[in-house]
């Protein structure tokens, strides 16, 4: 049986990040913009990461089952954590 340090169950997630210059749009035409990308975020996902950089044997609890956990699923599985999944009784809610 593995012990841990720490258990995590905090919040995760992933937020969607659209660089805008500004947010008027000359008549008639759209306006470049940077690619959009998800990253992970909220606190549960930074205290994590960092307590197993330090060397923390750490376990996250994970909740959620959408395409956002899914990315947090795969940076911890890449990063080596430990975590497991407990999906929502009410469903994944997502913004």
């Amino acid at each position: 049986m593995t012990r841990f340090d720490v258990l995590v169950a905090g919040g995760s997630g992933a937020d969607t990040l659209v660089r805008v210059h500004e947010l008027s749009l000359p008549p008639g035409s759209s306006v470049r913009m940077p690619p959009i990308g998800d990253h992970m975020t909220h606190t549960g996902k930074g205290v994590t990461l960092g307590l197993y950089a330090l060397g923390a044997r750490t376990m996250f609890l994970h909740v959620g089952d959408n395409e956002p956990g899914q990315l947090i699923r795969d940076r911890y599985r890449e990063a080596g954590l430990v975590f497991t999944g407990v999906p929502a009784l009410a469903g994944t809610p997502a913004a």
